[in-house]
């Protein structure tokens, strides 16, 4: 299945995303083995993951933009059902051009399907700020196809 990611027009504006992911065993994923798989050198890569993966723990990122340039970013776990969902907020700490540094809140759900797991994220925080709610949109998807890249090797391909 490919996946949907597209803003819903309901007030606040949200950028919501969907895809089934083969074999998937999510859990273990929102760790510091985001930094394997969570970017691509041409694109951005996700550097110095640190996270306190409780309720209320914080965490933060750093972005590293293929021109060079990093992006920190941060936020906190409002919520963690494991391994069915995960919600926590972000902001970013630089002046996103068209978010600025607005917090917004994340949230992932963890379906079990025949194939394997659907992953649908749901980012809110975009009222009035469209432009941000397309371009996350579109982030999402290609967020979630790394992922089903990296399993899909990961399960087929081991390493090991």
């Amino acid at each position: 299945m490919r996946a949907i990611a597209r803003p819903i027009p309901d007030e606040p504006p949200v950028t919501s995303a969907a895809r089934s992911i083969y074999g998937l065993f999510i859990r273990r994923r929102y760790g510091r083995e985001i930094e394997q798989w969570w970017g691509a050198a041409d694109v951005y890569r996700m550097r110095n993951w640190n996270a306190d993966t409780r309720v209320g723990g914080k965490y933060s990122v750093v972005v590293h933009r293929a021109d060079g340039n990093d992006l920190p970013a941060s936020g906190k776990f409002l919520e963690l059902e494991q391994p069915h969902k995960i919600v926590h907020t972000r902001k970013y700490e630089w002046q996103h051009p068209s978010l600025g540094q607005r917090e917004t809140t994340i949230t992932y759900r963890l379906d079990p399907i025949g194939t394997g797991t659907r992953v649908t994220v749901r980012h809110e925080g975009f009222l009035g700020c469209e432009e941000a709610a397309y371009e996350h949109a579109e982030g999402w998807e290609r967020v979630l196809g790394w992922l089903d890249h990296y399993l899909y090797y990961e399960f087929y391909f081991p390493k090991n």
